[in-house]
């Protein structure tokens, strides 16, 4: 098994069957950052193909300060909030063309794997509230947490991810947590 440095060498060099072992070795890390900031196994596959083109188009400058894994999370999540600003700003026109439709009618965004309708629709409301609330953080606290609480990150590497400070992430997480219970308590009545 390569090394990751010899691996990213070796791509470096042109080498198409290195960038095809480095795809099939992190190409699961990819999803998940993009799955996350998505919530949608499509678009997380889209931009997944989208970082993977871009890390071919982009290895030469790569320049090793930091591991490979840190700089493909970087692009990943860059990637993501890249979408992520792209949908809200579809999303509002979308509104307003809607004011002028003659239907107005919006799309539903399908129920999760499950077994029973009634877990279906729990699961999909749980995960709607949830989502909604993440969505109204600010960008750093929401990618903060996200990968630190979906992807399992430690506050060294969200650090170098987000080039940020440790004590910045850990305010980042923080304040992320604290909005969240905020948020959740009022949608939950709690």
């Amino acid at each position: 098994m390569l090394e990751e440095k010899d691996l990213v060498s070796a791509i470096q060099s042109g080498n198409e069957d290195a960038f095809r072992i480095l795809v099939e070795r992190y190409k699961q890390l990819v999803f998940n950052v993009s799955f996350h900031f998505t919530q949608s196994h499509s678009e997380a596959d889209d931009l997944a193909q989208e970082v993977f083109i871009q890390v071919w188009e982009s290895i030469d400058n790569f320049q090793g300060d930091s591991k490979f894994s840190t700089w493909l999370y970087r692009v990943a999540v860059n990637k993501s909030l890249d979408f992520v600003r792209a949908q809200k700003r579809r999303q509002k026109w979308g509104r307003v063309q809607s004011l002028f439709s003659a239907d107005g009618k919006t799309i539903a965004s399908p129920a999760p794997n499950s077994e029973t309708p009634d877990a279906i629709l729990e699961h999909s409301e749980q995960m709607e509230m949830i989502w909604k609330c993440l969505q109204k953080l600010p960008e750093n606290h929401k990618t903060a947490f996200i990968l630190n609480k979906y992807d399992n990150l430690s506050y060294k590497e969200i650090s170098e991810i987000m080039n940020i400070s440790l004590s910045a992430v850990e305010t980042n997480i923080h304040r992320a947590k604290e909005k969240l219970k905020k948020d959740l308590r009022n949608t939950f009545y709690f």
